[in-house]
């Protein structure tokens, strides 16, 4: 009986969220992020960046994850570039600088998730 309840648990607990339903709230901007999930483990964001958009990283103080859902962007770790489509999944150390630059004509969207720092 103790393996039905901790399985109904399990189920209650998991959460669903559609990533190609999600859009920007505005598209104005040359970089949107939207928070779309928190507890007390992670961050989630989605990210858009227009066309041209550039950024230098210092990097986040925590360890975070990036997956590349639309778009093309060229990816700069360690003086090493690779080009990342859909399907691409970065897995960052905390405090690793890293440079994301849109190639292309098509808005990139990302959804990274950020470790929370130990408390």
């Amino acid at each position: 009986m103790l393996v039905i309840f901790i399985g109904i648990l399990t189920v209650q607990a998991q959460t669903v969220i559609s990533l190609p339903n999600v859009a920007p709230p505005s598209e104005a901007d040359p970089i949107t992020d939207l928070a779309v999930f928190t507890d007390n483990a992670v961050d989630a964001h989605v990210i858009w960046a227009a066309p041209g958009f550039k950024k230098n990283r210092i990097g986040a103080p925590v360890h975070e994850q990036i997956f590349v859902l639309e778009g093309k962007l060229r990816f700069t770790l360690d003086g090493k570039t690779q080009e990342l489509t859909p399907g691409h999944w970065v897995i960052l150390p905390a405090n690793i600088p890293h440079t994301l630059e849109v190639m292309g004509d098509v808005t990139v969207k990302l959804l990274a998730v950020q470790d929370k720092p130990a408390s």
